[in-house]
């Protein structure tokens, strides 16, 4: 699907400049109601976890291991799903 590659500032990839430039950043819409609804975007961010109360909680963990790892990493990165950038938020 083409796209166009935006810098960091703008792209919302940097989680560090969550409160800064991209707290500024808004899109209004019509609403169905007649009204105009805005919404504020936000990075977007993947989480991974082994909830204790799976059918399978050992696989669960493997699972998220494999995310977490070079091969499962790997497999991301192939499929257009870069690491995050800039420092991670505590």
């Amino acid at each position: 699907m083409p796209y166009i590659r935006l810098p960091g500032e703008i792209n919302l990839s940097i989680a560090a400049f969550e409160n800064g430039g991209y707290s500024h950043a808004a899109l209004s819409l019509p609403a169905s109601n007649g009204t105009t609804q805005t919404l504020k975007p936000e990075p977007l961010v993947f989480y991974a976890a082994a909830l204790a109360d799976s059918a399978d909680p050992n696989t669960a963990q493997k699972f998220v291991d494999y995310l977490a790892g070079g091969d499962g990493q790997r497999m991301l990165r192939e499929n257009g799903y870069s690491p995050p950038a800039g420092e991670c938020l505590p």
